[in-house]
């Protein structure tokens, strides 16, 4: 891809390898934890001097993704927020438009980019920590009365990867919930976006548990087995993640309307405490309550006498640090976790 090749020749004394490198959060400040980790993230630094007709930070091509600004020449016009009943970006000035050529195919605008603003070249994508939590990604969207959006559904498509390579993809492109892959039972992503707002701004909301992540992750490397394509390398670990708000369905579907992406935000959470003890709900399903009963204790022996890996959660360094096998270990460590209370 055009994009990829530049890092060959496009800024003497760089290679390929040295663009792997992620642009750390703009504010600078630690990832895990952060409101937001995405560079113009409400496009209001307009176009990138180094990609003609691209914002800063984002990548895209073809016509049917358009960076808009409040009083540029385009169709329909734009105007400032809070003109009554006109189009405007939900804050700022500037904002994104998905459109259509009305024969359906795929259409979106992605953080893959190379910063020429960074000495190291690294990536728009935002920086990743495998060993971090739960994902949460937002973002903030218009359709107009006049212009609805038919035929297709518009989401916010997410990637994680390996350098160059995607390990778990999160994306849903019909009218209805989906089920999460990789997630537990019931853990969905949002319905795709359709219709119309009636000119109001709306935001999209999606929250990947890391279990999705590590689950899909893990299948591909092959440390789960039977699912996944047991492609990816063992190391590096997963370093970035790659957003597209886009709209999607087969080509050759009729479709219409415009539907407007602003202010997106990328939070990474500190992973959430794990309470050892805490295995079961009194149900028999393995399913934590967030509290330490006999019901913990009995459903940790029934699995510990089965050998289930479930049951591993020490080596014997009592720091439970897990070691593939269920030995003696684990039951002194689990309850000692157990008369603890967590």
């Amino acid at each position: 891809m055009m994009k990829r090749a530049l890092c060959v020749a496009a800024v003497a004394g760089f290679s390929c390898t040295t663009a792997f490198g992620q642009t750390a959060c703009p504010d600078m400040n630690p990832l895990l934890g952060n409101a937001n980790c995405l560079t113009n993230p409400g496009f209001e630094q307009g176009f990138d001097p180094f990609a003609l007709n691209q914002p800063v930070g984002w990548w895209t091509s073809g016509p049917r993704v358009q960076l808009r600004q409040v009083g540029d020449a385009l169709t329909p016009p734009v105007a400032a927020v809070g003109t009554p009943n006109a189009i405007t970006p939900d804050t700022g000035d500037w904002m994104i438009a998905l459109t259509t050529d009305g024969f359906g195919g795929f259409v979106g605008i992605s953080t893959d980019k190379i910063n020429f603003f960074d000495p190291n070249l690294g990536y728009y994508d935002p920086i990743y920590d495998y060993s971090g939590g739960d994902v949460v990604i937002t973002g903030r969207y218009m359709i107009p009365a006049n212009d609805p959006v038919s035929g297709d559904f518009s989401c916010i498509k997410v990637n994680i990867k390996v350098q160059n390579q995607d390990v778990a993809t999160f994306e849903n492109f019909s009218g209805a919930p989906a089920q999460m892959p990789g997630a537990a039972e019931g853990v969905m992503y949002p319905a795709g976006i359709s219709g119309t707002t009636n000119g109001q701004w709306q935001t999209f909301t999606l929250n990947i548990p890391r279990e999705a992540i590590v689950n899909q992750y893990e299948c591909n490397r092959g440390i789960q087995p039977d699912c996944g394509c047991n492609c990816v390398p063992a190391s590096p670990l997963p370093s970035h993640i790659k957003l597209t708000p886009s709209r999607f369905v087969g080509d050759s579907t009729l479709t219409t309307g415009t539907i407007y992406w602003d202010n997106l935000t990328y939070t990474e959470l500190p992973v959430t405490p794990v309470c050892v003890a805490d295995v079961d709900d009194g149900t028999g399903s393995g399913t934590p309550d967030g509290g330490v009963t006999i019901d913990d204790l009995l459903y940790y022996l029934g699995i510990f006498n089965a050998g289930t890996v479930a049951a591993d959660v020490d080596d014997g360094s009592g720091t439970g640090t897990p070691d593939g096998g269920v030995t003696i270990d684990d039951l002194l460590y689990y309850l000692t976790r157990f008369n603890a209370g967590c």
